[in-house]
């Protein structure tokens, strides 16, 4: 199935419903019905899973020819997802194998070692998310934004306006909610005498809005050059008042900025071609079809799959009924009658997994994983882009709790600023253990059938699901939608000893809205 366009573009399309035209990229605030996506399946879920966890191993592409390699990984995988809700289920059949597969094999692969043939080390990570390991490693550019980010510090910690409490993790150096906008009261830099006046609640959508009557961050001027290889400043960043602060970060911030518009530009074009709403496979019927198998041939069968897929034959075990290999049971003859004998202890009872259709395969809504279609809609190279700039460390002390991001899962800004992606940079880390960022969606309306609920291993009450996480690794970098809300896990490696992350975060505002041209 071809994947639809962007919300602008499909306007144009004859049967639309929207109106004749739409000039913003997709924001959680204001979803429309048919840009929200279906539940994940559980089995998408696991394969989605496996796929973003194996790309995310080193040379990853040369471990995909290890069949054996690859195989072992499988059964890894099989253990830890065949318990949903506390019942056994079956798990990885020929069907998810292969499609996990030809998606690494077809998709991924090609399109990541053309990327390497071309001099760049981004990579997709889960749907829509893109990253970048070693991000800032050879231009001595690193060290110079630790340098810079410790002599921020310390003026930050000599303000007594700017102290904070001790059992605050979070210290933001430059935070957007500090001296944002104030609507009728902060005067327009483009002509001093005017006062800026909150948006126009007709928007054009035909929905309710939540916007801010009262607040807006402020968002800075980003000039990229057309060919995308340098950034320019042209607009105050808020919170970096100091004439010495401005030539210390502002080129550092620049060129980090620059180093991230390739990853933008395809979260942006992955944003107008709605991969978000791709689905590899159906929801399975309102009653599947139960039936159970017994652990022992359950088992003997899964070993001659992988067994399959290692020597590269074709996948063809299945796991539909246990009963042609069934020991058979003979009946004693009768030969008169039977002395009595000892009593012997029953037989073990046996173990039995629950088969079920968690998902429809034969009818693929989406095809494999594909590359995003650059565009200059979306593209950042020779625009001006608004840019909200966050600088931001989280600490941990020794002995203290998991942190988790404040409030539960976030979503950056409101309407009037019109967050459509985030760069995350993670500069410099200490004693973590698997930092990560977890990503949530919003979801159409879920079934009451209690089997829907397990098939998509979602409670029937939620509007969000969980799709996927990225590990926070030491200078790597990420982009994401705002479409996609996120939740921060950092726990300690050493329980005795603090740790820390340190971020450059920066948040983009749609290039076609005038509600975030201030």
């Amino acid at each position: 199935m071809e994947v639809r366009r962007a919300p602008r573009l499909q306007a144009k399309h004859k049967f639309s419903k929207r109106p004749p035209v739409i000039d913003y990229l997709p924001h959680p605030l204001d979803l429309q019905d048919e840009d929200t996506p279906n539940a994940l399946t559980y089995v998408e879920q696991y394969q989605r899973r496996f796929s973003a966890s194996f790309r995310d191993h080193w040379n990853w592409t040369n471990k995909l020819k290890d069949r054996a390699y690859f195989a072992e990984l499988l059964r890894n995988a099989q253990r830890e997802d065949r318990c949903l809700r506390d019942e056994k289920v079956l798990t990885w059949r020929k069907e998810d194998i292969k499609m996990v597969y030809d998606d690494l094999i077809k998709g991924y692969e090609p399109y990541v070692k053309s990327l390497r043939e071309n001099g760049s080390s981004i990579e997709p990570d889960i749907d829509c998310v893109w990253r970048e390991d070693d991000f800032l490693d050879n231009d001595g550019l690193r060290l110079k934004l630790i340098t810079a980010m410790d002599a921020l510090r310390n003026v930050f910690f000599m303000n007594d306006e700017w102290r904070l409490t001790s059992d605050n993790p979070v210290i933001d150096f430059i935070n957007p909610y500090c001296w944002p906008i104030v609507y009728r009261r902060s005067v327009s830099d483009i002509n001093d005498d005017i006062l800026v006046e909150p948006p126009k609640a007709n928007s054009g959508h035909g929905v309710h809005k939540l916007y801010s009557r009262k607040f807006c961050w402020l968002p800075s001027e980003f000039k990229v050059s057309p060919d995308g290889k340098s950034t320019r400043i042209t607009s105050y960043i808020n919170n970096l008042a100091l004439i010495s602060q401005e030539r210390l970060l502002y080129p550092i911030l620049a060129k980090i900025f620059t180093y991230f518009v390739p990853m933008f530009d395809r979260t942006l074009a992955d944003i107008e071609g709605r991969k978000y709403l791709c689905r590899r496979v159906r929801s399975p019927p309102d009653k599947p079809e139960i039936w159970k198998l017994s652990a022992t041939t359950y088992k003997r069968r899964w070993e001659r799959l992988l067994a399959q897929f290692q020597n590269g034959e074709r996948l063809q075990e299945n796991f539909d009924s246990d009963s042609s290999e069934e020991e058979p049971e003979y009946e004693d003859e009768d030969e008169g009658p039977v002395e009595k004998q000892p009593r012997l202890k029953p037989p073990p009872r046996k173990r039995y997994i629950k088969v079920r259709e968690l998902a429809l395969y034969r009818r693929k809504i989406g095809r494999r994983w594909e590359p995003p279609k650059l565009s200059e809609s979306t593209g950042l190279k020779g625009q001006t882009v608004k840019v909200i700039v966050r600088l931001m460390n989280i600490n941990l002390p020794p002995r203290g709790p998991k942190f988790a991001t404040r409030g539960g899962w976030m979503t950056e800004g409101v309407l009037n600023e019109r967050i459509v992606a985030t760069g995350i940079y993670c500069y410099a880390q200490k004693n973590l253990e698997n930092p990560r960022i977890v990503f949530s969606l919003q979801i159409k309306e879920t079934s009451n059938d209690k089997d829907w609920r397990l098939a998509h291993n979602i409670s029937m009450e939620a509007t969000n699901q969980e799709i996927g996480a990225t590990s926070l690794k030491d200078n790597r970098a990420i982009t994401f939608p705002n479409i996609f809300s996120y939740r921060l896990d950092l726990s300690l490696q050493d329980d005795d000893r603090p740790g820390y992350c340190k971020f450059v975060i920066f948040h983009i505002c749609d290039l076609n809205s005038q509600e975030s041209n201030l």
